[in-house]
């Protein structure tokens, strides 16, 4: 079972600025007093598909793709 190059950079690439994203929100969110966790949070929000998504739409599909993985969850009976 070979997995195509591409798709991993490409995962690799999502979580990468997922987790970085998430990890500089956390620490701004706990300078502000706030916990990390809250930060963290609105990663979502900047990453998501209403904010980033509008700024910056193909980039979005990076991220995206992360999400969305059909080929983790595909299993078919055979029969």
């Amino acid at each position: 079972m070979a997995v195509e190059a591409g798709w991993l950079l490409t995962f690799l690439a999502g979580m990468t600025l997922v987790l970085a994203v998430a990890h500089t929100l956390g620490m701004v969110a706990d300078r502000l007093g706030f916990a990390p966790v809250v930060g963290e949070l609105l990663t979502g929000l900047v990453l998501g598909p209403s904010l980033f998504g509008f700024v910056a739409p193909n980039v979005t599909s990076i991220v995206d793709s992360c999400i969305q993985l059909p080929h983790l969850g595909s299993h078919e009976s055979r029969e």
